[in-house]
């Protein structure tokens, strides 16, 4: 049973990890200081690369290129979606963004807001009528901007501190004994 199971977890694996191989989103950074992002349709290893970019493809010689940087894909942060979401409800788009504390302040400062703004026991409050709710609707319409806007830009800078973490450097080496690939994580 065990064999039979092993046979089979080898079986899918293979044809995964062989199209993983190819379709690899890449920039690929040539000694002459240009760079091409595309992806790798073909690879002939220490020889050349054929890479695909928009609607033209490019061979290069090994020789020829600097660095490989492959691009792993990932949950990134929606900037737009961030925003609009705490522009509904202040905080929201900062849970969105993995961020708890600024969102249950943010989501304090709405509340807080919407209690002036609607508080019905005119006894409690030091400030009173129209004065109060005006205060209450501003400091919701406020309060809800900032946070929109700080929800916003934390979602780019997610987005940009996990690109960071999430690139490949593949380097082309040569030694006296082997030309070959050099792997090298960069966190």
């Amino acid at each position: 049973m065990i064999r039979a199971l092993l046979a089979t977890c080898l079986l899918f694996a293979f044809p995964v990890l062989s199209f993983a191989q190819l379709n690899q989103f890449v920039d690929v950074h040539l000694k002459d200081g240009s760079t091409i992002r595309g992806t790798i349709i073909e690879r002939i290893p220490n020889q050349s690369i054929t890479v695909q970019a928009l609607s033209q493809t490019f061979n290069f010689k090994m020789s020829d290129i600097r660095e490989i940087t492959q691009i792993l894909p990932g949950l990134d942060k929606d900037p737009v979606l961030a925003g609009i979401l705490s522009a509904f409800v202040s905080g929201a788009g900062q849970m969105y963004n993995e961020e708890p504390i600024k969102a249950w302040g943010f989501f304090g400062i709405g509340v807080v807001g919407w209690l002036f703004a609607l508080g019905y026991d005119e006894d409690l409050w030091v400030i009173k009528g129209k004065d109060r709710r005006q205060i209450g609707l501003i400091i919701v319409v406020v309060g809800n901007a900032i946070s929109s806007g700080e929800a916003y830009q934390a979602a780019i800078n997610i987005n940009h501190e996990r690109a960071k973490a999430k690139r490949i450097y593949v380097s082309p080496i040569s030694s006296r004994k082997r030309i070959g690939l050099q792997l090298a994580y960069r966190f």
